[in-house]
This record gives C-alpha cells, sequence and structure tokens, in this order.
C-alpha cells in the first residue's frame, strides 16, 4: 500500500494564500495611503484658491470703499459749490446799480473757502437838524424874521449800507485771510468778525462756520 503525504503540499499552499493575503493587504493600505495623499493635497489646493480668493474680495471691497468714500467728498464738494453758486447768481440777479463789492467779494474768497449767505442792510441816515444862532434860533427861524432867504438844505446823506457774510472753510487762516482781502478792496470797511462755530467731523474733516460784519462803501458816480 502506497501512502503519499500531502503535508509539504498544504504548506505551500498555505503559504502562497497567506502570500496573496498579504499583497492583498499591502496593496489596500497602498491604495488608500494614495488617496488620503490624493485628498490632502486637493484639500491644501483648493483651501489656498479660497483664501486667494477672499483676499482678492476683500481688496476689491477695499477699492469700492475707497471709490465710494471719493464719490461721498465729491458730492460735499459739488453741494458746497452749487450753494456758493447759488448765493452769487442771486445777489447779482438782485443787486442794484453797478454794485461792484459783489466781483471783489468772490475774489476775496480763498481756496477753501465758501460763501453760503450775503445779506446787504440799507439804513436811512436821520437828517441833520439845520444850524442855530448864538440865541438858540433856528437858521430858517432868523431867515424867515430877517425877511432873507432861507438857508439851501444840507447836502444829501448817502445811506448807510451794512452787511454780513456767512461762510464755511476748514482752517481759521482761511478766516482771517478773507477778512484781511475784504478790507483791501475798496468796495468794504470795518469788516469785522462776528462769530465763529467749529461744527462735527465731515466727509472732508473738521469744517468752520463764520459769520462777518462790516460796511459797504458807497459807490460815487463820476
Amino acid at each position: 500500500m502506497i501512502r503519499i503525504n500531502l503535508l509539504p503540499y498544504r504548506d505551500v499552499k498555505r503559504k502562497a494564500e497567506v502570500r496573496r493575503v498579504v499583497v492583498v493587504l499591502l496593496a489596500s493600505l497602498l491604495g488608500v495611503g494614495f488617496a488620503s495623499v490624493l485628498m490632502e493635497t486637493w484639500v491644501v489646493v483648493r483651501s489656498s484658491e479660497v483664501q486667494a480668493q477672499i483676499r482678492t474680495e476683500e481688496q476689491e471691497e477695499e477699492r469700492l470703499a475707497g471709490i465710494r468714500r471719493e464719490v461721498q467728498q465729491f458730492k460735499v464738494v459739488e453741494a458746497d459749490l452749487r450753494t456758493r453758486l447759488d448765493v452769487l447768481e442771486h445777489l447779482r440777479s438782485s443787486r442794484r446799480g453797478p454794485a461792484h463789492f459783489l466781483d471783489d467779494l468772490a475774489a476775496s474768497a480763498p481756496e477753501r473757502l465758501w460763501v453760503l449767505e450775503f445779506q446787504e442792510t440799507v439804513s436811512e441816515p436821520a437828517p441833520a437838524p439845520p444850524p442855530a444862532d448864538s440865541k438858540g434860533k433856528r437858521k430858517k427861524d432868523v431867515d424867515r424874521d430877517e425877511g432873507t432867504a432861507p438857508a439851501p438844505p444840507p447836502p444829501a446823506v448817502d445811506p448807510l449800507r451794512s452787511f454780513r457774510v456767512r461762510g464755511r472753510t476748514t482752517d481759521y487762516r482761511s478766516i482771517a485771510e478773507f477778512m484781511i482781502n475784504l478790507r483791501k478792496t475798496p468796495s468794504f470797511e470795518n469788516v469785522e468778525l462776528e462769530e465763529v462755530q467749529e461744527q462735527a467731523q465731515g466727509p472732508q474733516g473738521r469744517f468752520l462756520e463764520f459769520a462777518l460784519k462790516g460796511v459797504i462803501v458807497s459807490e460815487k458816480s463820476g
């Protein structure tokens, strides 16, 4: 009777099976590791792209915010210029006679000073009483008693024309320069600072509201 020993064959088969399982496990581990590396790489790249996009959007937002600030500043300047032009146009339309003082007013304003309002007040002077003699009689009474011709009336006195101008600027130096320029013109005299108030911060910073008063020099006809 022949006996065949199958143990070596079984050992070889078992070892082959073990090797196959080990290979499969190693391949699976390598596949999972490779997939993890790919996933991590994708996450890092995607995160970098998102961060770059966020930085780009933040920079664009800052640029748009700067443009909005500039537009707001332009609107403030435009409103001031329109107010100044409206005031000057109103003054030109309502002035009487040659009134060259409006041109002197506009020429006296510094660059960063805006005239908001100009008011002119005309006061009729009180008539001067006729002179009296040493006895207290007025001249016209003496002439009537003596039968002489009455004295000519006193010369007409020009009405007193005063003004008040209200404006806005960014510094006290401009107010002082405006006053000096007005005093140098032949149209104004006795120019004084009536009031000045500091306003709250705006798009262009601090503003000063001020008011000046003075006298308009009457124009003499040749």
